[in-house]
């Protein structure tokens, strides 16, 4: 066991087997670092400053915190206690795993990956996740970051190729977080700030709250999924998103692309409010796509995109529609408790009363049909029929006021108030 109280190593440094370095001071890093060998180790309060250009390489003992201020810190397989990243390069070679056991703050310079497509190079943070300015740069579809604290960013922070994956309970903050390809893996994540996602969102068991949103900006092939993991607030604000089987609270619409795939459901336990772009629904007729509102839906600007005889929306809570809004193909259904068709302009094509009563509030147009397999409506305004395709069937369930406008409309068994 050797103990230094402070150094500054120009060449390489290697612990041997069954070796213990001790640092009482700290330990400026020149070139390159080994502690693979067994029972080799580095401890002590000191901490390891990488001013030069090198390759570090450890075995699966942390070594104490390590502080890259200059040069090229390459990493091979490498746990450390902490990492700082102030200046230079931290580079994360291929089929290599650099693991922080406490927190990583990227303060300045520049994080990078190999650029070989062959196997996984990963940075494992247990800790935090801090940056500053720092900026990452060389990325491949194999590039991974995983962090089990908080992601906490300043500015654009964004793996071009790869995956985030956020392994624990936490954060997500800082003044400006983005990410191109997000999964939560697991835990409960606080949304603090508005979080960018340019390319694509899933879950494979972590949810979130807080009062922010998540929120999908670009394009992408990748559709977002997250099955029964709750999304607290997403939003589509750009680009065309795919979805398929996802849950979230609340869904908000306000520009690009919503796009529902095939025998997709996306579920809204809470409201959604369809403020611009636009909601597609797949074009293939094989399964039932599908936007499920268990709460209200709310829409002052969006417009209907692509439909088949199989895209649907559900309605549990009140519709409010301030601007044409239809379904070309597909249905309507209401099937909540007491709801309220109201808006400026609600209109309908196929319109299913599956279950409560629905108080129509505004004037809303009908030009396909209408049916009822358990629900009912009341006034004080009219369903008004500017045309027909389906025959008209509600069975012994009242219709309270509907109205023959325009069109030829046919009818089956319909119970009407007036």
């Amino acid at each position: 066991r050797s103990a230094l109280p402070g150094v500054k190593v120009r060449g390489s440094l290697e612990v041997l087997t069954g070796a213990t370095l001790e640092l009482i001071g700290d330990l400026d890093l020149g070139t390159d670092l080994t502690v693979t060998a067994t029972g080799a180790s580095i401890i002590g309060h000191g901490i390891i400053e990488s001013t030069g250009t090198g390759v570090m390489n450890t075995n699966s003992t942390p070594i104490p915190p390590v502080h890259v201020t200059a040069g090229l810190r390459e990493s091979k397989n490498a746990t450390v206690e902490a990492l700082v990243l102030a200046g230079g390069d931290v580079h994360i070679r291929d089929n290599s795993n650099l693991h922080v056991v406490g927190d990583a703050i990227f303060g300045a310079g520049e994080l990078s990956f190999d650029t070989t497509i062959g196997n996984w190079d990963t940075l494992d943070i247990d800790g935090n996740l801090s940056q500053s300015t720092a900026t990452i740069g060389s990325t491949t579809a194999q590039s991974r970051i995983y962090c089990a604290g908080d992601w906490l960013a300043a500015s654009p922070f964004t793996l071009d190729s790869g995956w985030v994956y956020l392994d624990g309970p936490g954060v997500i903050g800082g003044p400006a977080p983005t990410f191109k390809r997000l999964q939560l893996t697991s835990g409960l994540r606080t949304v603090q700030t508005d979080a960018e996602i340019s390319g694509t969102l899933r879950s494979t068991g972590g949810t979130t709250d807080g009062g922010a949103w998540l929120e999908c900006v670009d394009s992408t092939t990748e559709p977002v999924q997250t099955t029964g993991n709750l999304i607290h607030r997403l939003r589509v604000a750009g680009g065309t998103i795919p979805f398929l089987n996802t849950l979230v609270d609340e869904l908000e619409l306000t520009g690009g692309t919503l796009h529902l795939n095939d025998n997709a459901t996306l579920t809204v336990q809470d409201e959604a409010r369809l403020i611009g772009g636009t909601l597609g629904f797949d074009t293939f007729v094989g399964n039932w796509d599908t936007l499920d509102v268990q709460g209200d839906l709310v829409q002052t600007g969006t417009v209907v995109g692509t439909t088949t005889s199989v895209s649907r929306i559900y309605v549990a809570g009140n519709w409010s529609a301030d601007t044409p809004f239809e379904l070309p193909n597909g249905w309507v259904h209401f099937d909540g408790g007491d709801s309220i068709i109201g808006g400026a302009a609600p209109a309908f094509r196929r319109l299913s009363l599956v279950s409560g009563v629905t108080s129509v509030a505004t004037e809303a147009t009908v030009s396909g049909t209408i049916t009822s397999s358990g629900g009912t409506t009341a006034g004080p305004e009219w369903l008004t029929m500017i045309g027909g395709t389906e025959p008209l069937s509600t069975g012994s369930h009242l219709v309270a006021l509907l109205r023959f406008q325009a069109g030829t409309v046919s009818s089956n068994n319909v119970l009407l108030g007036e």
